[in-house]
């Protein structure tokens, strides 16, 4: 207790001061005992005694010395040795997580329907549910950052991929409904103009309605390329994820 009346901390002799303080006496005793021998009066039992004990002191100098070598290696070893557990850790979870999401990728790839034959074009399933990576899944994502940071961008690639087919898609749905309804209005003119005798005035709504279906042919048209290149895109980036997938697995 100080006096404020508070516990005044204990200091503890590290090893490292120990280890000073026996390598200081030892050379003490070196030192006595050099000077033991020296002296040509001591008896002979005396020398030897002095003899005997710089040998020891000699002895115990070594193995303190190699002792004092040794921690640093321990910790070394054992720092080593944790540091492997910790990665094997982490590479043991990054397959498990990785392979969990190779699963999704084989599921979204499968609702996304299959690639063209060479040359030829896909079917799109503009009426069906585009698929998205699942929200259970999606906290997994950063946690195979630790294998591999580019599979991160590309789940990211692949959420706006198929956000642009779902656009797509939408849109091809809303030209072709377009589409059927100038057509039904080019029926209806063609129904009533029948005739040969029909005049200028009764032909001009029906030319009208004419180039209406031909404009409305040309956006449909548009929107399956456009939406066909998004189907593609998607393919090509669950691709990519399933080879950086793969190989965090091997």
């Amino acid at each position: 207790m100080n006096t404020h009346g508070k516990p005044v901390p204990s200091r503890r002799v590290g090893p490292v001061w120990l280890v000073g303080a026996l390598v200081v006496g030892a050379a003490l005793m070196l030192v006595l005992v050099d000077r033991l021998l020296e002296w040509s009066l001591a008896p002979e039992w005396v020398q030897a005694v002095a003899a005997t004990l710089s040998f020891l002191t000699t002895i115990a100098l070594a193995y303190l010395t190699w002792s004092y070598v040794q921690v640093p290696r321990k910790i070394a070893t054992a720092t080593r040795q944790q540091v492997e557990g910790v990665l094997a850790a982490s590479r043991s979870r990054a397959r498990i997580v990785a392979a969990t999401l190779l699963e999704d990728v084989h599921r979204i790839r499968g609702e996304l329907g299959p690639r063209a034959v060479e040359g030829g074009v896909p079917e799109l399933h503009t009426d069906a549910i585009v698929p998205r990576v699942h929200r259970w899944l999606e906290p997994l994502i950063p946690q195979i950052a630790e294998a591999d940071p580019t599979v991160v961008g590309l789940f990211l690639r692949l959420d706006r991929d198929l956000h642009n087919y779902g656009a797509g898609c939408t849109l091809v749905k809303q030209v072709q409904k377009e589409l059927t309804t100038t057509q039904e209005t080019l029926g209806t003119f063609t129904n009533m103009y029948k005739s040969a005798a029909a005049t200028m005035d009764e032909v001009t709504p029906w030319a009208e309605a004419d180039r209406d279906v031909h404009r409305a042919e040309d956006r449909v048209q548009k929107a399956l390329d456009a939406t066909t290149i998004a189907f593609h895109r998607c393919h090509d980036t669950l691709d990519e994820i399933r080879q950086a997938l793969q190989a965090t697995l091997a």
